[in-house]
């Protein structure tokens, strides 16, 4: 058999290999702590090529946030509209879990998917990392549109709670979410083993149910 009956796979395009590298080094170090020369040597590229296709290191922490998050959101604000459509006029507003699930599923989703490993522990780090405050600010127009479509649907759907409450708890709905993406594997030392590997299909059902039950609870009493 000749060398050319042999196909050989081609290596990614720069780009993809300084992206792929970024993401796996921002989830493991953290952003600060992970620097371009270490990112150049994983991607096997040279400084140069970062600043021609990213700009900065800062241009690059949007770009591997874009590369995931823009279709997570747009999968988020599909759901929401689907719910929505569906809701004929004068029934009920869409269900909290409905909405709980569309917002996080996405995401979950994305735990043990092969192309997206190390995604879901960067975005627990988006969410709970020290150096957190420059990237948010980086990425704060990802959210901007989520926030302003899903809102309005979740004080529809818990009107015994005012605007402030409700931040409140999505935030720790978000904070659950993250500590899952980011911590997951502790699920196997505190369940004594019974727990290995969670995946994102088993998080999605117990998130919804924990995150709507907390939604539905009565304010607390000041």
């Amino acid at each position: 058999m000749s060398t050319s009956d042999h196909t050989s796979i081609p290596a990614p395009p720069t780009k993809t290999r300084i992206l792929d590298a970024a993401e796996r080094l921002f989830a493991s170090n953290g952003f600060r702590a992970t620097s371009l020369r270490e990112l150049t040597s994983a991607a096997e590229v040279n400084l140069a090529a970062v600043h021609y296709h990213f700009g900065s290191k800062e241009g690059l922490i949007r770009a591997v946030f874009a590369r995931r998050l823009d279709p997570i959101n747009r999968e988020r604000l599909e759901r929401l509209d689907t719910l929505e459509l569906a809701r004929r006029p004068g029934e009920p507003p869409v269900p909290l879990a409905g909405l709980i699930e569309a917002f996080v599923a996405p995401a979950l989703e994305l735990l043990g998917h092969p192309d997206g490993q190390a995604f879901p522990r960067l975005l627990g780090r988006l969410h709970s990392d020290p150096d957190r405050d420059k990237v948010r600010e980086l990425l704060f127009e990802q959210f901007d549109e989520l926030r302003r479509r899903f809102m309005p649907a979740f004080a529809a759907a818990a009107p015994h709670l005012d605007y402030t409450e409700i931040c409140w708890r999505l935030h720790f709905v978000v904070g659950a979410m993250a500590h899952v993406m980011t911590c997951g594997d502790d699920l196997v030392w505190v369940s004594d083993g019974r727990i290995q590997n969670p995946t994102g299909r088993e998080a999605i059902g117990r998130l919804v149910a924990f995150g709507a039950a907390g939604m539905l609870a009565a304010p607390p009493v000041r």
